[in-house]
């Protein structure tokens, strides 16, 4: 093909002078004398003349393309590009009018299947012609289509009009290879973006989603919440089926009529969980002026587990006993009795994974074999497998400094011991008298003193009276915080002396307290009990004056266990004094005696009072059916943490009178599970007022609100994400092991299987499967090392094809990353199909030289238009006529 072109066309304008200067002297000299044809012919000459100079000036040429371009539209007739087919063919129309010389358009139709409309050269046609299926968008394929059909010595070229989503299983890995062989062919590529999401005023209603419990247990509520997303306000009609497995036909068991707005709408029912077994499930919708009716139906499966399995971890056999009875045949209870050191409880994550719920009644778990390891596992199947941890009764955790113990308490949704209440102020009285010296009796007070003051908190406020033949005042009332260390110190240091005082140093106590407001003030004696029998002041006296001011008194006996006089003294005085006595009979005992006795009376640690319950939350589930709930005869002193839920309290009467409510059952969110504390217990006197039907109304609601949600029996963490035509499916366990592998067998819609060794990247193990079919999907995995191996069986369903979502977001995000660097991409407009100079080959012919010859012929015939007369061009043409007479004459 030709093209006219100029070298420089701005020297065109050169005319316009041109024909001033021609124009303008032959009309000032036009009169009647000089008009004649020759004049006229002149005339026209000099601007014939004028017009090819410039274009001579300009440097007139001819361009002849010789390469020839191909330009290949491959547009997108998949569903969700099938209300935009008028727009397409309007691209179509415009690339067509701007196509460069020496070039062809063809037209390649692409959506599950590639297909050539129109042959490079052939007609335009309409995409509308084309009569592929369009339930799959194969942008890659329709490329390679494309590529095939360039022919060499050509320049090449493709346009592709879409949406950008590819719904095959090869994604964007395979367009990415497709336009990169494009690219490696030299095929030029442009892309096209046109959104194809809903406009205003089409009526489209389609079931997106469902969240249910995937594996739930029987009699465990179980609701689907079906995700409806409309663009207009309409009724919809929904209906819900099931069929278990193996049965062929669905059984309506729901329909509900909704007022759909536009946007998402959430509609809940009920799944039923009173028969266990795998059912799968379908929820249809219908509404008037659907656009699209492939997206009202989806499916689901759901499975109900038999029983609950519960681990009960308790310090003796009534607990076991009452607890298993509690649960009658509703869960399956494997108790475990610690007494002393025990090897046989559960302690790692996989032993762990196979219960729903860990029960921990009356039992210190410092006990158990493995306690550490027990405790780090219960938290990974609580926070990760969505488990339920729950604590009953005294679990010995209150006032123990020991990393086991603080990390559990950590765990809880309360804080045990009276921490959390007032400032409290303790003296501690303790006799330096020589008499101590004997027997380790010195070594044995300092040790259990030192013990009771790490079991107080930083805001309490201490004192410390010694007394031997006198009396000092170690330490005046101070902030514990601020004086820890300066107090242990003092009490290491301390040496005996001579005398004994014991009543005196009471007294001092006394005098240091007695005006001083604390909501709970109390003094600790520690002594042999021996003292002179004509002291000024009598012990047991002053004891009772102490407890008249709500100061109570506690003595420990420290290895005077035969003398009696002596023990009786001590015993006197806690008894007037309103507190508790206690003897240590070996030095071995003191850990014992405080942390295991002393420290639950010091601190108040277990109340074991008459105490009313208060119901502080009426409507939570763990009171359902429930009449009425009668006093607590004990509990553990507790206070709830801020995110702790508390459905009851209980009534805690302090010292000075003053009632206040401390939680008796409370629970909070931890992790993907649940921890739960009941301060007092189901077994003994904890609960003595209950009956019956409280006990068992109250235990089951628990049991069933600390059931987990979902059934979760291995130690890994299981994904499965269905997207467009492929399946994720990823393995997260516990904790890993180089020895061990993870592998999954998916059974497809039509039966088949297929195994695949999962891929394991340092923290997990993964793999993609192919899924393109509508159906039911059965997907076990299975994680193993050594002999060990667990496996779990899940399932899913692919509803309808991902090309049917009609409120897909489309953007052009998707097409930069298969085309990346390889190409342009518009929107709203065509790409520019002029190829470079160096794509192309063309021959050049100017007209310079042409012109400049006839121009030089027409100024020689101006000159003789001019110059003759009538007469003489007659003459001539007259001698022109004889002489070729002649000459033929002649032949």
């Amino acid at each position: 093909m030709r093209n006219i072109s100029f070298d420089n066309p701005l020297l065109l304008l050169v005319i316009i002078p041109l024909l001033a200067l021609t124009l303008i002297p032959f009309f000032i000299s036009r009169s009647k004398d000089n008009r004649s044809r020759a004049w006229t012919a002149s005339l026209v000459i000099h601007v014939v003349i004028s017009l090819l100079v410039t274009l001579a000036i300009a440097g007139l040429m001819s361009i002849t393309v010789l390469t020839k371009t191909t330009v290949y539209v491959v547009a997108d007739v998949s569903y969700s590009e099938s209300r935009d087919l008028d727009e397409i063919d309007a691209y179509i129309k415009k690339i067509e009018n701007d196509l460069p010389q020496n070039s062809e358009l063809g037209i390649i139709c692409f959506a599950e299947e590639s297909e050539l409309l129109v042959p490079a050269g052939a007609p335009v046609r309409s995409v509308r012609d084309s009569t592929l299926d369009g339930s799959v968008t194969n942008i890659a394929s329709a490329l390679d289509l494309a590529l095939s059909l360039f022919e060499d010595g050509t320049v090449k070229r493709v346009v592709l009009i879409t949406d950008g989503r590819d719904t095959t299983s090869s994604g964007t890995s395979g367009l990415v290879a497709s336009v990169e062989r494009l690219a490696r062919e030299k095929v030029k590529l442009d892309t096209v973006f046109i959104d194809p999401a809903l406009t205003s005023g089409e009526s489209e209603v389609q079931i997106s989603d469902a969240e249910y419990t995937r594996s739930t247990y029987q009699g465990h509520e179980n609701v689907a919440k079906l995700l409806v997303r409309s663009t207009v306000n309409t009724n919809v009609l929904l209906d819900l089926y099931r069929r278990a497995d193996g049965e062929e036909e669905y059984t309506k068991i729901d329909s509900t009529v909704i007022y759909a707005d536009v946007g998402l709408n959430v509609i809940s029912m009920p799944l039923p969980t009173d028969e266990t077994g795998v059912f799968d499930y379908k929820a249809e919708i219908k509404a008037e002026s659907d656009v699209c009716q492939e997206n009202n139906l989806l499916t689901f499966t759901s499975t109900v587990e038999g029983r609950v399995k519960i681990l009960l971890v308790t310090g003796n056999r009534a607990d076991a006993d009452t607890i298993t009875a509690l649960c009658a045949d509703k869960a399956e209870v494997d108790a475990y009795i610690v007494n002393g050191r025990s090897s046989g409880v559960p302690y790692t994550v996989e032993a762990l994974a196979a219960y729903d719920e860990i029960i921990l009644s009356n039992v210190d778990i410092r006990e158990m074999a493995n306690a550490n390891a027990f405790m780090d596992s219960a938290d990974i199947v609580v926070s990760q497998y969505g488990k339920s941890l729950m604590t009953v009764g005294d679990l010995k955790i209150q006032n123990k400094d020991d990393v086991l113990m603080k990390s559990f308490e950590e765990l809880l949704p309360i804080s045990y011991g009276n921490s959390a209440q007032e400032a409290k102020l303790y003296t501690f009285v303790l006799d330096t008298s020589r008499s101590m010296h004997q027997a380790s009796k010195l070594i044995v007070e300092k040790l259990a003193a030192e013990k009771l003051i790490s079991l107080l908190t930083d805001d309490d406020y201490v004192a410390l009276v010694t007394f031997s033949g006198d009396v000092e005042v170690r330490m005046t009332p101070t902030r514990l915080g601020d004086c820890r260390d300066e107090l242990i110190t003092t009490v290491r240091n301390l040496i005996p002396t001579q005398g004994t005082f014991l009543g005196q140093g009471l007294k001092s106590a006394y005098d240091i307290m007695v005006n001083l407001d604390f909501e709970e003030k109390q003094i600790m004696l520690i002594s042999d009990g021996k003292t002179f029998t004509h002291e000024p002041e009598n012990a047991v006296t002053v004891a009772e004056q102490l407890a008249d001011e709500n100061i109570a008194v506690s003595t420990i006996n420290a290895l005077n266990t035969n003398d009696s006089a002596a023990n009786a003294l001590l015993s006197n005085i806690a008894q007037k004094g309103g507190g508790n006595y206690y003897a240590l009979d070996r030095e071995e005992r003191v850990d014992e005696l405080i942390f295991a006795t002393v420290a639950d009376d010091l601190t108040e640690s277990i109340v074991r009072v008459e105490s009313p319950v208060n119901i502080a939350i009426k409507d939570d589930n763990v009171l359902s059916g429930i009449p009425s709930i009668e006093n607590v005869n004990c509990y553990v002193q507790t206070a709830a943490k801020y995110n702790a839920v508390v459905p009851l309290t209980v009534n805690y009467t302090k010292p000075s009178g003053k009632v206040t409510e401390l939680p008796l059952y409370a629970y909070r969110s931890h992790g993907n599970g649940t921890v739960a504390t009941f301060a007092s217990g189901f077994s003994g006197d904890w609960l003595r007022q209950w009956s019956e039907k409280t006990r068992a109304y109250f235990f089951s609601n628990v049991r069933t609100e600390l059931t987990p949600e979902e059934k979760i029996d291995t130690p890994y963490a299981l994904t499965v994400e269905q997207n467009g035509a492929v399946t994720y499916v990823e393995i997260v366990p516990s904790s890993l092991n180089m020895r061990a592998s993870a592998r999954a067998i998916l059974t497809y819609p039509d039966g088949k299987t297929e195994q695949a060794e999962l891929i394991f990247d340092s923290q997990k193990y993964y793999y993609t499967f192919t899924t393109a079919s509508v159906g039911a999907y059965k997907l076990e995995t299975v994680y193993s090392y050594g002999e060990n191996e667990f496996s779990a069986v899940s399932y899913f369903d692919i509803s309808y094809l991902s090309e049917y979502d009609a409120f897909a977001v489309y953007d052009k995000a998707a097409i930069y990353e298969f085309v990346r660097a390889n190409g342009k991409i518009y929107e709203g407009e065509i790409p520019n199909l002029e190829s470079d100079e160096s794509e192309i080959s063309t021959y050049k012919l100017s007209f310079r030289i042409p012109l400049l010859i006839i121009i030089v012929a027409l100024f020689i015939i101006d000159v003789i238009v001019r110059k003759l007369k009538r007469s003489d061009i007659e003459n001539l043409i007259k001698l022109f006529r004889g002489k070729r007479k002649r000459g033929d004459n002649a032949k």
